[in-house]
């Protein structure tokens, strides 16, 4: 990992030391993503978001970036013109297209109903992109109009294609100014709700075309056998009742889960899903930030027990009005039958020191609750626009299990049997609502107020009912004596700000034993102060061009999951410093006196300006930091320094209070 880091930021250094290099790169990716055929396989917009991140890290220039884009822009489009032109028809035999001739068609289609307003409008449309132009060649548009045409949407087009990776960008250096871990977290979130959407796409996709044949196997099934074949008739015959069937389905849900349980007690724990879960378990803590702890509590609010109540309360009372007799009793019967069916569980399987799996009742009873509402929305809709019920309910869904991961409420195998039960419960309520809902109840002001409900749930009821994590510091207080810790165990301290494992930029400079009250008005004597916070309207200075640096908020550092307990700041000329100070599990002992230990990290801050914002970032003056800091606490604080073992050229400053 280390050197892969190493590697990127070599990279990063050449692209910004090497400008014309950079700039062909540019050009290149933005010609190629809008030349025609290799516009189709090219990643562009991909390739446009990072370049607009580089940007904003500081590492591309602004202005320079966005001409070399407009360039290639301009000259793919005048090249894809050219080709359109000379081949005329022969183009739809060239790879790609020879393929997918059904692009060339659309885009086609596309220029003669728009003609001329094409080429502007077809630059922001996947696929239309790099195909228009030769379409425009193939029709010999007169070149000056298309030319112009080209031009004005290529100076639209770069800016318009950075701005998102921009915007990432500085949400990433903002980030890892307050902890690497918050980047690191943001990622694998994003990465895993793409893949797990994808994967939701597939699986939709590839089930959708069956149904209809399964419903007829099914259906010849009942009809050859009269007594079992009752179960899917219920379900799938609309003139069928299904209330007792859907009981039955329910009670073999329930045998099925003991069993599964039962077969993980005889497996033991020390099986390969065991150690997965400990390896998940193990990193995700390492990757603990105060503010995605506070971001999953409020996601883990959305699964509990109150808020689906409220929820589902409130759905009944508006189909009650409609008298949707039908939709009432699924709904009731999507949260009641899984909460019902896992207390059952927890019955029968005593849960205290378990070491095998048990469905995760959060993520059972969501998806269960969440995905049969998404089913009745959907069933009164086009398919086509299926998604977007789906795509929000799944994401929903998906944070909700993340979050019972990442606070260690649930293990991984907790998380997937209980999403597998969830989700057979909700196939079964689903069919059974499709098949016997005989006349769509749902009508426009419906759906509306179904999505009111939706958001109400999400981001009003929700975050009063935020659950509270089961991770337990199991790390005891550790007595040192003031002797022991001055000549040897100081080296057992942290010394460097725990963020990522690979990451160690921020030396923890000092420990510091004694009081926080007395620490703080020490060095507020001296002229150090409490800076303004990243909160309310302090953040508006960052909108100032020239602010004054007094007033600047001073973003809070993450150690070892935990922000800082004191963050101070002094002015000194031209420089501004910085200390921060985080609580440790050590109390040091000194004659009778029992003194709580401090770690810290003396740093410098220096202004820079991204994208119209101005912010403080970190300045490796780590040395001169603490030299000041040593200063200004001499008089109350018995100070010796200590170099550090891995680097005789770092200093580290102990201090305890004078008597």
């Amino acid at each position: 990992m280390t050197m892969t880091l190493d590697f990127l930021q070599s990279f990063l250094d050449w692209l910004t030391h090497h400008s014309v290099w950079s700039g062909l790169i540019i050009f290149l990716i933005a010609f190629s993503e809008s030349l025609a055929l290799v516009g189709l396989i090219v990643p562009g917009a991909l390739l446009m978001f990072a370049i607009g991140t580089l940007i904003s890290t500081g590492h591309l220039p602004f202005v320079s970036t966005c001409l070399w884009a407009v360039a290639g822009a301009v000259i793919g489009d005048g090249t894809s013109y050219w080709l359109g032109n000379y081949y005329r028809d022969n183009l739809k035999n060239l790879w790609p297209l020879s393929r997918h001739p059904q692009i060339l068609d659309r885009g086609s289609e596309y220029f003669k109903q728009h003609g001329g307003k094409s080429i502007f409008l077809g630059r922001f449309i996947g696929p239309l992109r790099p195909i228009i132009p030769a379409i425009a060649g193939m029709n010999n548009m007169p070149i000056p109009r298309f030319m112009i045409v080209n031009i004005i949407s290529g100076f639209a087009w770069a800016p318009l294609y950075l701005l998102p990776g921009m915007a990432f960008g500085l949400s990433l250096t903002v980030a890892s100014e307050v902890a690497g871990r918050l980047v690191m977290l943001s990622i694998v979130l994003i990465v895993l709700t793409l893949v797990f959407l994808w994967l939701s796409k597939r699986i939709y996709k590839a089930t959708l075309p069956r149904v209809d044949k399964l419903f007829f196997n099914l259906m010849d099934w009942s009809h050859r056998h009269p007594i079992a074949g009752q179960v899917p008739a219920a379900l799938i015959k609309p003139e069928h009742p299904e209330v007792r069937i859907l009981s039955l389905l329910a009670l073999l849900l329930l045998f099925a889960s003991a069993m599964l349980i039962g077969i993980s007690q005889l497996m033991g724990p020390e099986t390969i899903f065991s150690q997965l879960d400990k390896l998940i378990h193990f990193n995700l803590q390492r990757l603990h930030t105060p503010g995605f702890s506070s971001f999953m509590q409020y996601v883990q609010g959305w699964a509990s027990p109150v808020n689906l109540s409220i929820t589902v309360a409130l759905f009944i009372f508006w189909y009650w009005s409609q008298h949707n007799r039908l939709v009432i009793g699924h709904v009731v019967a999507a949260l009641l039958v899984p909460w019902l069916l896992i207390t059952a569980l927890s019955t029968i399987f005593p849960l205290d020191d378990r070491t095998y799996v048990f469905p995760a009742l959060p993520v059972t009873v969501s998806i269960s609750v969440y995905g049969f509402i998404a089913v009745a929305l959907a069933r009164e809709l086009p398919q086509k626009l299926h998604p977007l019920i789906y795509v929000p309910v799944a994401v929903i869904v998906f944070l909700i299990s993340f979050a019972q991961l990442y606070q260690h409420q649930y293990s991984l195998s907790d998380v997937v049997i209980g999403a597998m039960v969830g989700a057979i419960w909700l196939a079964i309520l689903g069919i059974a609502y499709r098949r016997h809902a005989q006349q769509p109840y749902i009508k426009a002001r419906s759906i509306t107020f179904i999505i009111v409900v939706m958001c109400l749930s999400i981001f009003v009821i929700a975050p009063g009912h935020k659950e509270q994590s089961t991770i337990i510091n199991f790390q005891h207080i550790k007595n040192i004596s003031a002797h022991d810790w001055l000549s040897e165990q100081w080296t057992s301290i942290d010394l460097h700000r725990k963020d990522l494992r690979f990451l160690q930029h921020h030396p923890l400079n000092i420990q510091l034993a004694g009081n926080l009250d007395r620490i703080s008005a020490t060095l507020q004597k001296n002229g150090w102060r409490v800076p303004p916070s990243a909160r309310g309207l302090g953040v508006l200075q960052w909108l100032n061009p020239a602010p004054e640096l007094e007033r600047l908020p001073v973003l809070p550092h993450v150690h070892d999951g935990q922000y800082e307990k004191l963050r101070m700041v002094k002015h000194t000329g031209n420089k501004i410093y910085v200390i921060r100070l985080w609580h440790t599990r050590v109390k040091i002992l000194n004659g009778n006196q029992s003194l709580d230990l401090w770690v810290g990290n003396a740093g410098a801050l220096k202004k820079f300006n991204i994208m119209g914002l101005s912010m403080f970032k970190t300045d490796h003056q780590f040395y001169q930091a603490m030299q000041l800091v040593k200063n200004d606490i001499n008089e109350s604080f018995v100070i010796q320094q200590k170099i550090l073992p891995e680097d005789r050229n770092k200093k580290l400053l102990l201090a305890y209070p004078a008597k």
